[in-house]
């Protein structure tokens, strides 16, 4: 992710000289949300851009039996498995290596780079200030060489401006619901029920939107990209709309054995390259105890201490670790940076404290 590269328009002559692989009536593309930022000369919005190409699961032979034998393991009736033939869907598709997408921003068309072995691509486009409607809350784009016959497929990166507060948040038990601590309870709650909200969440991130200008959302978690499409609707349903940052996960290569790892190493790179990013504005931390939220926070917030205004830590039950004394060495040197909740209403008030930013 971070090495992304910067992609301008290209001539007339390149444009002839280039061969692509264009998308085909069977393949799909995704966009992922993400947030524009001003260049440093502040001349112009740097969008970044991820998205992947797919073909969605067909009638293949092995498909069918790697899903019969998940719904084994799960004792799930043929009747009762809608949720679970939608989420497992995703981790099943054929992703596109080698393929090329072309977008359209206004009247500028870019070339994106190639797809991976996983179908993501990434790259980073400039749109001059200049040619961004004042007060514009996104921008959007979409693929131009895409099959006759089809819609195209559209994306949109928000507008953040470089000062500001943003809010980083776990998803697992800090606002939804999944009992990342009882690995049984945590793939039922993933792959066979309904996605529920963490009561009072929902109205602590509303009234934050609400009482902030200029405030951006950032969902960082251990989960795989293959769940975007149920944890956007659920974030869309419940949630203000931000960028997000997931794990990569296939059954093909070593990261099948990553999904139920431990988060840290993923969650720290994430978090780091958006601060890194976003250099000029305040953050705020929101995470849970479950799992090691309160260490990544508790690291990220010493190394970047003039950046991380307040960090928020939900108990997230009784087989996690909330003693005090995990906290103190988790925040240790980050006297009044931190604080513990069980009613999100605690931490709205503790909020409502802190020095109000632009």
């Amino acid at each position: 992710m971070e090495n992304w590269i910067v992609f301008l328009p290209l001539c007339l002559a390149l444009l002839n000289s280039c061969v692509t692989q264009d998308i085909k009536s069977d393949e799909e593309v995704r966009f992922f949300p993400a947030m524009a930022y001003l260049s440093p000369d502040k001349n112009s919005f740097i969008v970044p851009i991820h998205g992947q190409i797919y073909e969605p699961e067909r009638d293949s032979v092995s498909r069918k039996m790697f899903k019969k034998a998940l719904m084994k393991v799960f004792k799930i009736p043929e009747a009762e498995n809608r949720i679970f033939d939608d989420r497992v869907s995703e981790f099943l598709v054929d992703n596109k290596s080698g393929k090329v997408v072309k977008i359209r921003i206004g009247d500028k068309e870019f070339f994106l780079p190639m797809t991976t072995g996983n179908g993501h691509f990434m790259a980073r486009v400039e749109i001059p200030v200049a040619e961004i409607s004042e007060g514009l809350e996104k921008i959007e784009f979409e693929t131009i060489n895409h099959p006759q016959d089809m819609a195209c497929y559209r994306g949109f990166a928000f507008l953040l401006e470089d000062e500001g507060l943003s809010v980083i948040s776990d998803i697992d038990d800090t606002i939804k619901e999944s009992n990342v601590l009882d690995k049984e309870e945590l793939l039922s709650n993933t792959f066979l029920r309904e996605f529920v909200p963490v009561t009072g969440m929902p109205d602590f991130y509303r009234k934050i939107k609400e009482t902030s200008k200029n405030i951006g959302f950032h969902y960082v978690s251990s989960s795989p990209w293959q769940l975007y499409k149920p944890l956007a609707e659920f974030i869309e349903k419940h949630y203000p709309q931000g960028s997000f940052h997931l794990k990569y996960w296939r059954l093909k290569d070593s990261s099948a054995f990553s999904l139920l790892e431990n988060p840290k190493k993923g969650k720290w790179r994430a978090i780091d390259h958006i601060l890194k990013t976003f250099s000029q504005r305040k953050f705020i931390l929101v995470g849970d105890s479950g799992e090691k939220d309160p260490e990544i926070y508790g690291e990220i917030a010493r190394k970047y201490p003039d950046q991380i205004i307040r960090i928020y830590i939900r108990k997230a039950g009784e087989q996690a670790d909330n003693s005090d004394k995990r906290f103190e060495n988790a925040f240790s040197d980050l006297q009044g940076k931190w604080l513990i909740f069980q009613d999100p209403e605690e931490a709205y008030l503790d909020f409502l404290s802190l020095p109000k930013r632009k």
